[in-house]
């Protein structure tokens, strides 16, 4: 199965950074893990975070919002930009559609 992971920064890249390690060291290859990066944090010249990032985890997609659009607003951004691409597909599931664990 295919997963597709959502980050959201703001004014936090030293943990946004952390994040992506753990979660390059976490899939080692062996998932299929598809991740996108929406930086609410639109000061300054992001170019070098946005770098920092993808020597992380090859293959991450860097989205700047240009506004912050706060936590659920910049997911929903990523979201939104996220099935445009021909990345996500029916093998996503959506998190409404999930089954519930009770």
């Amino acid at each position: 199965m295919k997963v597709l992971v959502i980050g959201v920064n703001y004014l936090t890249d030293d943990i946004a950074l952390n994040f992506v390690e753990k979660l390059s060291m976490a899939a080692n290859g062996q998932a299929d893990v598809d991740v996108v990066m929406v930086d609410n944090s639109a000061e300054g010249n992001r170019e070098d975070f946005s770098k920092q990032l993808s020597d992380r985890l090859k293959g991450l997609e860097y989205i700047d919002a240009g506004i912050n659009r706060g936590y659920f607003g910049g997911a929903r951004y990523g979201l939104r930009k996220d099935r445009k691409s021909t990345r996500l597909n029916s093998s996503h599931i959506p998190l409404s559609r999930m089954p519930s664990s009770a």
